[in-house]
């Protein structure tokens, strides 16, 4: 695949062998500034009917070389781009090969080869910048009480090595040829630091190790001129105590004096130069803590009567630095407290990182952990209890992101946290609800009466419904009764319309359609109101034909109604002629009896 070309490396005991892969024809190059590279043509010998040019850019936008031999054309454009190639380019007349020389970042990207006007090889040449020596220096804000309560042979020393305005680079701690610990950068150019804590008797070999994929820097680490002892504290006036708190929180700096003495003169200062911010005259009844209100820390400062001790309460990051306390008896007596005062962490961010979406893998979620306004700092990825990759800030306040992809389907247990020497922050993944596919989100699923798919082998009480969606892909359309799969249909790569019907029973609610992808789903449940059964459908009728039916019945039973009455009235008429009619014939016969008589 094209994402496995580039540049591979081996590390053996601090050494870096190289290897370039290439893959479809794109060849993978890297080089560091200053040095020189040459890109191969390939080709033995041009010949007189070649044609051949070099091009620069993703685009192919920007010619730097061209060979027509024909045309006796045999020319150099380094002028080109304000002069960023200018007597770097070399090009070979005879094979056609492009060298260019002391290379700076500025020369990073591709470059095409155009051989008889069509592109032949391209080659991307990725250029870092010269890696900086680590320096190891003593962390005295690691020293912790338990060190320096602990005897010299088994005291820790706590060390950094650090790097600054660095990218594309891994830090790590090696003991021997060992991987202790590393810490990584990508894109952003930022300073790194990285602790250890080694013994003050440990007779190993220890050694930071700077590297990109190309070389490496080596800082070894001399533990007898860097390790000095933490502890000491109140009884060694060199010795330096660190201490560390959040802020918000109370810190106890101990006199190491267990009562005062009638004649005992204590003072407390902070920082360089010095400042009184407290003082203790037992003789003189004074037990003052308000020169410490013009430096800040109003109403913060408390001193034991007793002993001397000095508490800050509700602590600022501003009051970090150097605390001394001078204690004057028998004899003067000095100790000092180095105050590291940390900012609460905030919660880090996980986000989608839709930017990182890759058509390559459509079943990778890319994911971004955040935390703004941070330093003195370390973000890191967990997989369980397994460190993934990490990132430090030291002494600037920035904003820091550390990007992970992780499988739709990963049932692993993944967290992000933020922490300093003294406290973290933990922001626990849920995959489901925050990784989302590159494309649009899933269409729920639409159901509809299919009535045209009525049969008339269809049972009386069954009816015809269709599930579906638009413009999707990589998806299974299914329907369900209950939990048992009824009948699916899927789409990979292109994006088109999804129907599937189904024939149910009359009046059963228990059917869903699910639109589904890999990580998540969308589901409608059947509306049997939707449902006309196909005997309906077959062998009654709609609304409107039941309202024309009415109308055309009730049409009928009223001129039934007329012609009835009509019959009636022609009857009575035809009964009334009739009567009429009898009377006078039997008038008539009477006088004709009679006449006759």
């Amino acid at each position: 695949m094209t994402e496995h070309a580039g540049d591979y490396n081996l590390l053996i005991n601090s050494l870096i062998k190289s290897f370039s892969l290439t893959v479809n024809g794109a060849k993978y190059l890297s080089v560091e500034t200053g040095n020189s590279v040459t890109l191969n043509s390939l080709l033995n010998e041009i010949k007189k009917k070649d044609v051949i040019e070099w091009k620069f850019g993703y685009n192919g936008e920007t010619s730097l070389a061209e060979i027509n031999k024909r045309a006796k054309i045999f020319t150099v454009r380094d002028d080109v781009l304000d002069g960023r190639f200018r007597d770097r380019l070399k090009l070979d007349k005879q094979t056609g090969s492009l060298t260019i020389t002391n290379i700076t970042t500025e020369h990073d990207g591709l470059y095409d080869l155009w051989y008889k006007h069509f592109s032949k090889f391209p080659f991307i040449l990725t250029v870092f910048a010269r890696l900086p020596v680590p320096v190891i220096s003593r962390d005295s804000s690691q020293c912790s009480s338990s060190s320096a309560s602990s005897s010299s042979s088994q005291q820790n020393c706590s060390l950094v090595c650090s790097v600054v305005n660095v990218s594309h680079v891994t830090l790590s701690w090696y003991k021997g040829s060992s991987l202790l610990s590393s810490i990584s950068v990508s894109d952003l150019s930022i300073s790194l630091s990285l602790p250890l804590e080694v013994e003050y008797q440990d007779k190993n070999s220890y050694s930071c190790v700077l590297n990109n994929l190309i070389s490496n820097q080596t800082q070894h680490l001399d533990i007898t001129q860097l390790c000095h002892t933490c502890s000491g504290v109140f009884g060694d006036s060199d010795a330096v105590k660190s201490v560390s708190v959040t802020e918000g929180g109370s810190v106890s700096l101990e006199s190491g004096v267990t009562e005062l003495q009638t004649n005992d003169l204590i003072a407390w200062t902070f920082g360089h130069p010095e400042t009184l911010i407290a003082r203790i005259s037992k003789e003189e009844f004074i037990f003052s803590t308000s020169d410490g209100d013009a430096v800040g820390f109003r109403d913060r400062l408390q001193l034991d009567h007793q002993t001397g001790s000095l508490t800050i309460t509700d602590t600022r990051t501003t009051d970090s630095g150097l605390y001394t306390v001078y204690i004057k008896s028998t004899k003067t007596t000095t100790y000092r407290f180095r105050v590291t005062v940390y900012a609460r962490l905030a919660v880090p961010v996980i986000s989608s990182d839709s930017s990182h979406c890759s058509s390559s893998s459509s079943s990778s979620c890319s994911l971004v952990c955040s935390v703004v306004n941070v330093d003195h700092v370390t973000l890191s990825w967990y997989k369980g209890n397994s460190l993934l990759s990490s990132i430090s800030v030291s002494d600037l306040s920035i904003s820091l992101s550390l990007p992970l992809e992780v499988e739709y389907q990963d049932k692993n247990s993944y967290s992000c946290v933020l922490n300093n020497p003294i406290s973290n922050q933990t922001q626990h993944l849920d995959i489901r609800q925050l990784c989302q596919p590159c494309s649009a989100r899933l269409p729920v699923p639409v159901i509809s009466s299919n009535s045209s798919q009525c049969s008339s082998s269809s049972s009386s009480s069954s009816c015809s419904v269709v599930c579906s969606v638009v413009n999707v892909s990589h998806v299974t359309l299914s329907w369900y009764k209950g939990n048992s799969l009824l009948s699916s249909i899927s789409v990979s790569d292109l994006s088109i319309s999804l129907s599937l019907p189904l024939e149910v029973e009359y009046l059963d609610d228990s059917y869903s359609c699910v639109v589904a992808h890999s990580f998540t789903n969308r589901t409608t449940h059947l509306n049997t109101g939707l449902c006309h059964t196909c005997s309906d459908s077959v062998h009654c009728c709609g609304s409107t034909e039941a309202v024309i039916r009415l109308v055309l019945s009730a049409l009928v039973g009223v001129a039934t109604v007329i012609l009835l009455v009509y019959d009636i009235r022609s009857r009575r008429a035809e009964q009334d002629r009739a009567q009429i009619h009898t009377p006078a014939s039997s008038v008539a016969q009477s006088e004709s009896a009679c006449y006759q008589e």
